[in-house]
């Protein structure tokens, strides 16, 4: 019996459905295309959206931080990324990890 190996499009499918970070950097994306052109409909999107992080990732991800290149979250729980925060290219981001102000009145970001 031959193993079975995925190669093009069901390699694809398979990222799509099964990976969580793709598809938790795919919502941030979206959101975040969709907060940057604000109207009503959008705005109800992103909030679906934003629930839908919180809730099955359990990761707050603002949509007005700026993520770069190739990102990766080999274990996206408890992700904190906040509002303005800046992410460069290539980084891998694991679990409980915290970016955004500081929580004093001036919102400095470390």
């Amino acid at each position: 019996m031959k193993h079975y190996r995925a190669t093009g499009f069901t390699k694809f499918l398979l990222v799509v459905i099964f990976n969580q970070s793709f598809r938790l950097l795919l919502n941030y994306r979206l959101g975040n295309y969709l907060a940057q052109r604000r109207n009503f409909i959008y705005n109800l999107l992103i909030l679906f959206l934003k629930r839908r992080q919180i809730r099955r990732y359990s990761c707050d991800i603002a949509y007005s931080a700026k993520i770069g290149k190739n990102i990766s979250f080999p274990h996206p729980i408890g992700i904190v990324i906040g509002t303005n925060t800046e992410i460069g290219d290539y980084v891998m981001i694991w679990q409980h990890v915290t970016f955004g102000s500081k929580g004093a009145e001036s919102k400095v970001y470390p």
